[in-house]
């Protein structure tokens, strides 16, 4: 396939310098696009490259309006899209290993290539890489996102087509899960090819959003929504609703979930939120045996422990 034209929609809020990071490590053939939330750039000198525009929005929207704001605004001849967040980079193979796939590949709706992590002082660790490479046609995919899904947003290319056809992001989600759901749903619906390559880094922070709300009440609310339109999808699924144990896939990335904001807690030391969390979500009964069992000894571990 020859006749593409990549995007990258960015969201951001308030972070310059990382912004600048990314824009610096994106090729200049690439259309970019980025919705800048709360008109945080606004005073700002960026000095932008002729690929690059910047949306300012008058208002603080949500973390996900202002992903789909950004979608929104890529120029109409583009045929790809890449959505990172605004201090994700990609690294210098990016550009070749992106079009060498695009040039031999069997036009998948979706491109699912690896990453490696980093975190806000620049440190890299490794992050995931598909096993192999792989077209998955017709919903097949879907085994390798099952219980969760490892791929991160800087390191997905959509065809801007079919994000037309499935939809973006959904704005119901406030905190998590917007971009785990659309994943998903795209793999379910359509076709996707697996590239075991790293073309970039996604950031995590040790403070950020994630850390301070996954014990919260709300953070499971949407990993309850999230799991329960994806048990939908595939309840409708011609292929899949045969082949998938819905009720474990959902106590799996809900058990799974509990785990890691566990282990976030310990992080703090705060034993009385991890009873707490424990008491409120429990064991999810469908789970996969060594996940139950992780969890049933946490409980164990935490259920006779006082304040101090």
């Amino acid at each position: 396939m020859n006749n593409y034209k990549i995007a990258v929609a960015i969201p951001a809020y308030n972070r310059k310098d990382m912004l600048v990071n990314l824009l610096e490590s994106l090729p200049s053939t690439w259309d970019v696009s980025v919705s800048d939330n709360n008109s945080s750039l606004r005073s700002s000198n960026i000095r932008l490259k002729p690929n690059v525009k910047i949306i300012h929005c008058e208002r603080k929207i949500e973390i996900f309006e202002n992903w789909n704001r950004a979608l929104l605004n890529i120029p109409d001849d583009c045929t790809h899209v890449f959505i990172p967040s605004d201090d994700d980079l990609y690294n210098e193979k990016c550009q070749s290993t992106v079009e060498e796939i695009l040039k031999r590949s069997e036009d998948p709706d979706v491109y699912i290539f690896g990453y490696n992590i980093i975190d806000e002082i620049g440190n890299i660790r490794r992050g995931w890489v598909p096993k192999k490479d792989e077209l998955c046609r017709g919903g097949s995919g879907f085994k390798i996102v099952k219980w969760g899904v490892d791929a991160r947003m800087p390191a997905i290319l959509f065809k801007v087509s079919y994000l037309k056809k499935i939809g973006l992001f959904d704005e119901h989600f406030k905190l998590t899960a917007a971009d785990s759901e659309l994943v998903q749903r795209a793999i379910i619906l359509g076709n996707v090819h697996f590239v075991p390559t790293v073309i970039g880094y996604y950031r995590v922070w040790n403070g950020s959003l994630t850390f301070a709300k996954q014990s919260s009440v709300e953070w499971f609310d949407e990993i309850k929504y999230w799991t329960r339109k994806i048990e939908k999808l595939i309840s409708q699924h011609p292929k899949l609703k045969n082949k998938v144990n819905r009720k474990k896939m959902q106590d799996e990335i809900i058990a799974k979930n509990i785990l890691s904001a566990i282990m976030a807690l310990e992080g703090k030391g705060d034993k009385e939120k991890i009873k707490e969390l424990l008491k409120r979500e429990g064991v999810p009964k469908k789970s996969k045996i060594l996940t139950k069992l992780r969890l049933v000894r946490k409980v164990l571990k935490y259920k006779n422990i006082s304040k101090d």
